[in-house]
C-alpha cells in the first residue's frame, strides 16, 4: 500500500457516512470527473522527449532553459537532465489544495507514489534510457527529478 486510507480526512468521513461504498473508486467519482482523472494519469505516466542524447519530461522542457543548463554543465548530460526535470512535488497541486491538517504527509505520500510510478513507467517504456528517479527533501520542499544513469 502506498499510503493509508486514514491519510485523507475527507475519505475517512466519506467512509463513515457511506459504509456500504467504502471504495476509492466511489470517492473518486464523487470528487472528480473523467477528464481530471485522465490528467492525473498523465502525471503518473509522463512523456519523455529526447534531445542531444538527453531525456526530459515533456511537460517541463524549455529550449531556453536547456541552453542555460547546457552552458553551465557542458557535456554532463545527467546533470542537465537532473536540473531540467527537477520539480517541487507540492507545486503539482498547491494552488487547488486546502490544508486538511495532513498536508505535509499528503505531499510525502504523493512523492512516494510518483517515485513508484515513474520508476516503473520509465523502466517499462524507456528501458534503453536507464532512467533513475530521485526524490528528496530540499529546503523543506519535497522534490523529484529523473535523469539517465550513464
Amino acid at each position: 500500500m502506498l499510503f493509508s486510507d486514514d491519510l485523507i480526512p475527507e475519505f475517512k468521513e466519506w467512509a463513515r457516512v457511506n459504509p456500504d461504498d467504502v471504495k476509492w473508486k466511489f470517492f473518486l467519482n464523487y470528487k472528480t470527473d473523467l477528464q481530471t482523472a485522465l490528467s492525473v494519469a498523465r502525471l503518473f505516466t509522463p512523456d519523455i522527449i529526447e534531445k542531444d542524447g538527453c531525456y526530459f519530461l515533456r511537460d517541463t522542457y524549455s529550449e531556453e532553459t536547456y541552453k542555460g543548463w547546457k552552458k553551465e554543465f557542458g557535456d554532463d548530460k545527467s546533470k542537465i537532465e537532473y536540473m531540467m526535470n527537477y520539480c517541487d512535488v507540492s507545486d503539482f497541486f498547491c494552488p487547488n489544495t486546502e490544508d486538511d491538517g495532513n498536508y505535509d504527509a499528503e505531499v510525502q505520500a504523493l512523492a512516494h507514489t510518483l517515485d513508484y510510478f515513474w520508476t516503473n513507467w520509465f523502466r517499462d517504456q524507456y528501458p534503453e534510457a536507464h532512467l533513475k528517479v530521485d526524490f528528496f527533501d530540499d529546503y523543506d520542499e519535497l522534490s523529484i527529478t529523473v535523469y539517465a544513469e550513464r
